[in-house]
């Protein structure tokens, strides 16, 4: 077991392609219908804003440093396909999605 962990920590900590793809497979499945040339970006708050797939007219806002969204699948604890697609289209973590890696992570670990 102890190999098993050593070996996956410095696939995480290399970026080995692997780790991604397998991460993909246990989000949400539904990030992929999220287009990523509609979610918009608020620097000042630091949000994402998605609009909805399903609705005309409304819009998610989703805050990955706290790991939240404003749609009804992320208030009622499910995963969510809003913050999973901010996770993998942008590198962003969040407490629910496995985080963005800085180089300071990866030589932790």
């Amino acid at each position: 077991m102890k190999r098993f962990y050593e070996r996956r920590l410095l696939d995480i900590a290399n970026c080995h392609p692997g780790h991604l793809e397998l991460s993909k497979r246990f989000l949400c499945p539904g990030w992929k219908m999220v287009n990523q040339q509609e979610i918009q970006y608020d620097n000042n708050n630091n949000i994402y804003i998605i609009p909805s797939i399903i609705t005309i007219g409304n819009f998610y806002i989703i805050d990955p440093s706290i790991g939240t969204c404003i749609c009804p699948a992320a208030l009622g604890g499910s995963l969510c396909k809003h913050q999973a697609a901010i996770a993998i289209k942008y590198h962003e973590g969040s407490f629910n999605f496995i985080p963005a890696l800085s180089i300071d992570d990866c030589m932790n670990y």
